[in-house]
């Protein structure tokens, strides 16, 4: 009876693993039309710099609605803000943008 078990095991295993591969093997590739996006990721103080030069304000938050308006202008999406280690000061907030390619 124990030299059955191997072989019984390994009939039971094998269509399961098989099944498994194939499975991952067909992951669904991209619909035609579904856009494929072009990222950028920008710190705040490069877009407030960018908004230095096309606005006249003093405010940094006028300077970095004018920056965020030219990367609109430009098709840039604001997809995600990454907060940085503000508190610690180590690490500067950061813009994810995308646009379609």
């Amino acid at each position: 009876m124990k030299r059955y078990v191997i072989p019984i095991t390994l009939l039971a295993v094998l269509p399961l693993t098989a099944w498994m591969l194939r499975a991952a093997a067909a992951a669904p590739a991209l619909k035609e039309g579904t856009p494929k996006w072009e990222y950028q990721a920008v710190f705040r103080y490069e877009i407030i710099k960018n908004g230095k030069k096309i606005s006249e304000e003093d405010r940094e938050d006028k300077q970095l609605t004018a920056g965020l308006n030219a990367l609109g202008d430009e098709g840039w999406q604001l997809v995600e803000i990454d907060p940085g280690a503000r508190n610690l000061g180590a690490q500067p907030m950061i813009f994810v943008f995308r646009r379609p390619k």
